[in-house]
């Protein structure tokens, strides 16, 4: 169970998630996963390649699945941080 699905599950036992990643968060919230792939913010990914998936994860469906998150939980909003680092050994 990811944490994220353990929180959709079980909000009331969770106060707080940290994802650590340069695709995170990728946590659907109004869609199923892959009905995210059709959407305009995903139009340049090619979803059938892991690789493509992974690198072109846009900043912009990031940044729409922060507000949905946001928008899902008012109350406890994203806290958003951005590292200067590479996708490789944290640089």
């Amino acid at each position: 169970m990811t944490a994220t699905v353990a929180a959709n599950q079980r909000p009331d036992l969770i106060g707080r998630i940290v994802y650590v990643s340069a695709s995170s968060p990728w946590c659907p919230v109004d869609l199923d996963v892959s009905a995210y792939y059709a959407e305009p913010e995903m139009a340049t990914v090619d979803a059938t390649g892991l690789a493509s998936a992974m690198v072109g994860n846009p900043l912009a469906m990031q940044d729409r699945m922060i507000r949905e998150g946001d928008a899902l939980t008012p109350e406890s909003p994203y806290d958003v941080r951005t590292l200067t680092s590479s996708h490789l050994k944290w640089r």
